[in-house]
């Protein structure tokens, strides 16, 4: 896993919370 797959994968962990 590259730096770039982490930084999506926290993107979209972080669009998960906001929109719970």
């Amino acid at each position: 896993m590259d730096n770039t797959t982490i930084g999506n994968i926290d993107k979209i962990e972080l669009i998960s919370v906001n929109t719970k």
